[in-house]
This record gives C-alpha cells, structure tokens and sequence, in this order.
C-alpha cells in the first residue's frame, strides 16, 4: 500500500493576518509509489472551543488535484481571501479560531490529512463583511432578553408574574414542611434550594419596580445602536422623580458578554461571564427635589481593537452599555441598552 504524507507550508511562515489579507502558502504532499488521489483539496474555517457547544462557520474550500500520483513529492499552491468572517477571539468561556485542513481522498486507505491554525486579527482601514451578517442574527437582542426586566415594566405582567411566583412559593414551602415533619433532611434540602431560585426571581421582578417609585420613569438613550471602533457611543439619562430623592451616582457601563451554552435538557449548562470595557460617570451625589428633571449625558470612546459581536449557535459576545443609579438608602436602578460592534 502507498504511503503519503500531507502537509501544509504558509508563505514566509506568517501565521497572523489582518482583515482584507490573503492566506498563502502551498500544501506537499509526499508518496513512495503510485497512489490514487479521487480529490486533494483543503478548506479554510473558523471554530469555537471552550466550555459550550462547539459552533462552525461554512468552509470555504479550493480542489488542488485529481489524478494518480507517481512516487516524489508534489506542491501544490493555494490562497484564500480573509474578508468575510469573525475575527480571532480567546475569552473566559468561548475562543474562536481559524484553521487550514489539507485532505487527500485516497481509496482504500485511510485519508491523509494536514492542519495548520493562524490568528485572524481586526483592520480599521478594511471592515469586515460578514459581521453584518452575523451581526444579523443578533436582532432579537436588541430587544431586552431578560425576562425580569421586561415584566418590571409593565404593570399588568408584573401582577402575574408575582402571583405566579407566590403559588410557586407554595412548592418548595410544601417540601421543607413535609421534611421537616418527617425527618427527611434531602428534602428540606430540595425546598431551601427552590425557595431561594424562588425568592431570586421575585427580587429581580421587584428590585426594578422598587427603584422607578423613587424616580419615575427613566429615559435611557444612545446616538445609535451600531458602532465601529474608535467611535464615540453618546449617553444620555433623563427622569422625572415623583418625590424628593437623593442618589449616590449616575453611571454608564459599557459591557461585553460571554454566553455559552453546552449540552441540552436536564444536562444543559449556561456559562456567562463580563468583561467591562470602560465607565463613565453622568452625575455625583446630589438631592433631586419631586418634579425636578434630571438630565446627564456623556461619551464612552471604542478602543480600536474591540471585538466584534458576535452569534452562533451555542456562543454569543454581546455587547451592551449597562445604566445604573445608586439611590441612597434604597435599591438602586439598572437599565442594559444592547449595541452592536462591527469590526
């Protein structure tokens, strides 16, 4: 049986690329007799890898030969364009990397194959096009995905919602009792755990309702919803509070988040972790008598090499500017704007 090798040179030895450059390199192959090649060819992808789901963007794939190979060594020459993907990413939960796989599709034998990796990095000068596209997906989360805040919102779902959270309430009090009685501590155990997922969502319904007694209704706005790097997100905070009250701070976050998920049913695990990417303060400690308006505005700047959003299947980076008012004395009020960073 022939035997042949398969491996991948890039050009010059780079392994780094910007946005709007060529991958290049050439791909040996090697066999000592005469082989069958049905299909040679190799493909350029991106990947996740972490703690959820792995998600795959389409490869993009070039055939380099088909034929029979006489024993030596071949070289083959390729190149692909990086215009339209997601940059590199290496975070908490979720890294995005790219890939070259060179494959020989040889019959009755096991395929020959080669793969190199290399780091794709963001250009100011050259956006990239397929961050709209995926971008695309992440519509939906511009508007609010945390179901708390939606309910706190409006009075009608927040009614029910809190009824439904006190019969809920009945549960777990039903197994600590029941425990209790019977000695059975696993149980008791099972009820102080519900009780407290319990008792963490009706504080999440409440906690918002809470703080607009003390300042009315908030009015939270951005220049626009899409940025680029390097640009300015303007913010700006008005409310009209119905009594007198005194606030600590008004600040304006801007957050990228991790969310990755992995498994499903009953084995489903969510990971999320955030990364602060700058503050900015629209207001100290001050006194706000009833029916006097509040207003503060600020600029948060872009650094020019953030990472872009990003969603797919399990994975997701989102990127928002979290609002939040230190009342004194009082829970304090917190409002996320989600926005979209293109690259």
């Amino acid at each position: 049986m022939a035997k042949c090798n398969v491996t991948i040179a890039l050009k010059g030895g780079v392994t780094e690329y910007r946005v709007g450059d060529k991958v290049e390199g050439v791909v040996v192959v090697s066999v000592d007799k005469e082989c069958d090649c049905n299909e040679l060819s190799i493909k350029k992808f991106w990947q996740t890898h972490g703690q959820g789901d792995k998600s795959k963007g389409e490869p993009e794939k070039i055939t380099l030969y088909k034929g029979v190979w006489q024993p030596g060594e071949y070289r083959y020459d390729f190149a692909f364009e990086l215009l339209e993907e997601p940059v590199s990413y290496q975070g908490k939960y979720i890294n995005i990397d790219w890939y070259l796989k060179a494959q020989a599709d040889t019959p009755w034998a096991m395929d020959p194959k080669a793969e190199q990796d290399f780091l794709l990095v963001s250009n100011p000068d050259k956006p990239c096009r397929a961050n709209h596209e995926i971008d695309s997906m992440m519509d939906s989360m511009n508007k609010t995905d945390d179901f708390a805040e939606m309910v706190s919102q409006n009075s009608t779902m927040k009614k029910i919602a809190l009824s439904i959270l006190g019969g809920v309430m009945l549960l777990p009090a039903f197994f600590i009792y029941s425990g209790w009685q019977s000695g059975h501590f696993a149980e008791i155990g099972f009820g102080l755990v519900a009780l407290f997922f319990v008792l963490r969502m009706a504080w999440r319904v409440i906690k918002p309702a809470l703080a607009g007694k003390k300042l009315g209704s908030v009015d939270c706005v951005l220049n626009k919803q899409e940025f680029y790097g390097g640009e300015y997100i303007e913010v700006s905070v008005k409310f009209l509070p119905p009594e007198d009250v005194s606030i600590n701070e008004v600040v304006a976050k801007l957050i990228l988040t991790e969310k990755s998920i992995s498994g499903s049913g009953t084995n489903k695990r969510t990971y999320t972790y955030d990364y602060p990417h700058g503050e900015v303060k629209l207001s100290g400690q001050r006194m706000l008598n009833a029916g006097s308006i509040f207003s503060g505005a600020a600029r948060i700047k872009l650094s020019d090499k953030l990472m872009h959003s990003f969603h797919r299947g399990s994975n997701s980076l989102s990127w928002a500017v979290v609002f939040e008012i230190d009342i004194q004395n009082w829970p304090d009020w917190e409002r996320a704007e989600r926005i979209r960073v293109l690259n």
